[in-house]
């Protein structure tokens, strides 16, 4: 999995056993004792370069995490590791890969054409996003998703066609209101 040096790559980790104790409560505070934490090493040098937090309940279930990717420099190849209580860690990464994620140089955006859209159409209209650094670094990138609008709550995502290096075309999203929306 790959993407931009400027975080907020929704990533998904698949697994089993993320809330093995969804019962037990926290004598302290009387707070569920469900803990799990995130991390990311550096894959070549191993060295922590996102300390480790603790993820919210609404982040996973016993077997989906659900996290932003944080900012990195470009060509950072970052190992993943989880843990349930903050000492004893685990490695998360596609079997026979040696890192979780890469980062790569954020696309900039030059120009939308249209730069508006109509509210609640019947009918599908695309629009041509300009800009530089639009390079595909998973082929063969049948699905480049367009974000409309900020993750999590007021995110529209659309599958776009990269078009070159500097050219994406996607549809434009429907949406309830009149609005601004961040591409």
């Amino acid at each position: 999995m790959s993407g931009p040096s400027c975080g907020g790559t929704a990533i998904k980790i698949h697994g089993f056993g993320f809330k093995p104790f969804n019962e037990r409560i926290d004598s302290k505070d009387g707070r569920p004792a469900n803990k799990l934490f995130l991390r990311y090493l550096d894959e070549t040098t191993k060295e922590v370069i996102a300390h480790s937090k603790q993820l919210k309940l609404d982040d996973y279930t016993n077997e989906i995490i659900n996290v932003l990717s944080e900012p990195q420099p470009v060509g950072t190849k970052a190992l993943f590791q989880i843990s349930l209580n903050d000492e004893d860690w685990i490695n998360v990464k596609p079997p026979g890969a040696e890192h979780s994620f890469v980062y790569y140089e954020s696309p900039h955006i030059t120009g939308i054409t249209p730069s508006f859209g109509p509210l609640k159409s019947k009918t599908s209209k695309t629009m041509t996003i300009s800009g530089t650094n639009f390079v595909c670094q998973d082929p063969p990138c049948k699905d480049v998703k367009v974000r409309f609008g900020n993750p999590p709550l007021n995110a529209i995502y659309e599958t776009g066609e990269l078009m070159d290096d500097g050219t994406i075309r996607c549809k434009i999203p429907m949406y309830t209101k009149p609005d601004v929306l961040p591409v």
